[in-house]
Formats: structure tokens, C-alpha cells, sequence
């Protein structure tokens, strides 16, 4: 989930509506995104009878700015032994950054930095990229 930031940047305020939470019966939770987030295939937090909503279980969120601090940046534990993935693709599916930084430990509810990405400058630079970046526990070899 980007930052609330990002959304407002790339989305017109349509986007900006958070998905509602339906209660089910069985005491799961439906999350039905807006239009836009679904179109751009949006992944819910829950899944209906198998995952209780995993937002809702840091309170109800009361805007765009609530609901995405409470879906990727904190935990309550200490991670170790943790390893990030970086890197950048294209439209043609090319990747053309590739970095692994491990061995590195984050504190409960804080922001860490670990890198900065030095992504090479080229000539002929394409109009849009995507980054992807993936958080391993090493003991493990399982992605967070």
C-alpha cells in the first residue's frame, strides 16, 4: 500500500475514498475498494471466511492518511535476521536494478532505513518504472 501521498498524487480525489468494511455474518469482513483502487487491482487485507480484515485490527480507519499508516509500517515485534529485495522493471518487463541488502535488524513501530537506492541514470529513460521490494526473514526464507 503506497503512502497516502502517492495516492493523491497519481489518483484525481475520486481515488481517494478507502475501501468500506463489510461485516459478514460469520464475523469476517468484506473490504469493497472504490472503483479506481479495483480497477488497479487492489489486494484486500482480508480474506472472507480464511483472514479476519487485518486494517480493522489497528482500529477503523478514519481517512486516506489513517487507513494507509495502518496497512504496511508497523509491528509489534523486533525483526531480525531480515533481508530486502530491491528492484525496478519496466512496461516491457525488463528489470534493470537488482540490489539484495541483509542482515539487518528493524525495531517495533519505527521507520528504518536500510538503503539508498543509486538507480543509474540513463539516456534513454522510459516514462515509467515500477519498483518492487520484498522483506525476507532469513531464519525462514519467507517474505513479509
Amino acid at each position: 500500500m503506497p503512502v497516502a501521498a502517492t495516492i493523491r498524487a497519481t489518483m484525481p480525489p475520486e481515488g481517494w475514498q478507502i475501501p468500506l468494511f463489510n461485516e459478514l455474518s460469520n464475523g469476517y469482513v468484506e473490504v469493497v475498494p472504490n472503483p479506481i483502487w479495483k480497477y488497479l487491482k487492489y489486494i484486500p487485507y482480508s480474506k472472507p471466511t480464511k483472514v479476519h480484515d487485518q486494517i480493522q485490527l489497528y482500529g477503523i480507519a478514519k481517512d486516506l492518511d489513517d487507513f494507509c499508516f495502518k496497512a504496511v509500517n508497523t509491528t509489534s515485534e523486533k525483526l531480525s535476521n531480515m533481508a530486502i529485495e530491491a528492484s525496478v522493471w519496466d512496461l516491457d518487463g525488463m528489470c534493470s536494478y537488482y540490489k539484495v541488502h541483509e542482515s539487518f535488524t528493524m525495531l517495533p513501530k519505527t521507520v528504518t532505513p536500510i538503503f539508498k537506492m543509486d538507480y543509474p541514470k540513463s539516456e534513454h529513460a522510459k516514462p515509467v518504472y515500477f519498483l518492487l521490494l520484498k522483506l525476507y526473514n532469513k531464519s525462514n526464507n519467507r517474505v513479509l
